[in-house]
């Protein structure tokens, strides 16, 4: 039997799972469900980010597992900021690299992940700005656009400090399967992510336990660390 025969049935099985679950409506449960699935071994959709026609190295399938799951994640993030808001994705993706730290036995993986995750927002952001005709380059005469995923591959494989073309410009085919992976990574999510963000109902800062401070705190967050268990002010 093929790979490809194995591969239809397990995204099969995948499906056939997603309809026996029960989504959660809260915001802070579905980030909680969003952590586990994250660290659980062989669970869609972060399972299904191997594309078949992908040939990948031992070095560069590191690279690419690592970065089809955070392409995963961000497009959660994304899709839960078109829904409830820029501030809102914040604090869901704060509590989320806060709860790995409870489900995953290696160290500093929230933090690992949240690199990840900007990295990935970053190269986003980078091909947003990038003019039209920027986007275009031509092989034999024919005209190929460069997809964000092929962007976002470039990215990983130049800046993990775990990959064989750290700092390097000569990538060889190894950007090129990357982008396989991510491409297919990110349609497979589309059916679970859907589903799963429709079923949220508004969003509800109180049913997060703990928020983490921003990187360059301002005003406001500077008064809420002042009030925090002071006695002059108020809950």
């Amino acid at each position: 039997m093929s790979w490809k025969f194995w591969r239809k049935k397990e995204v099969a099985l995948a499906q056939q799972q997603q309809e026996q679950l029960e989504w959660p409506t809260d915001s802070f449960d579905a980030v909680k469900m969003l952590a586990a699935l994250f660290v659980g071994q062989d669970i869609p959709p972060f399972a299904l980010w191997r594309a078949d026609d992908a040939q990948l190295t031992v070095e560069t399938e590191q690279i690419a597992e690592s970065g089809s799951k955070g392409l995963v994640l961000a497009l959660w993030f994304w899709k839960f900021a078109a829904i409830h808001g820029d501030i809102a994705a914040r604090m869901a993706r704060d509590a989320f690299c806060l709860l790995l730290g409870n489900l995953s036995d290696k160290d500093r993986t929230g933090e690992h992940v949240e690199w990840l995750l900007t990295v990935i927002d970053d190269a986003r952001q980078g091909v947003e700005q990038l003019p039209e005709n920027k986007r275009i380059f031509e092989v034999a005469d024919e005209k190929v656009d460069l997809t964000f995923h092929w962007y976002l591959a470039l990215a990983l494989l130049i800046q993990d400090q775990d990959s064989p073309f750290y700092g390097k410009g000569n990538l060889g085919d190894a950007d090129l399967n990357v982008t396989l992976c991510l491409a297919h990574a990110a349609e497979q999510a589309q059916r679970i992510w859907v589903p799963m963000l429709a079923h949220i109902g508004p969003f509800n800062p109180a049913s997060f336990p703990s928020w983490k401070w921003s990187m360059k705190i301002g005003a406001f967050e500077r008064h809420l660390q002042r009030r925090h268990n002071n006695p002059l002010f108020p809950k």
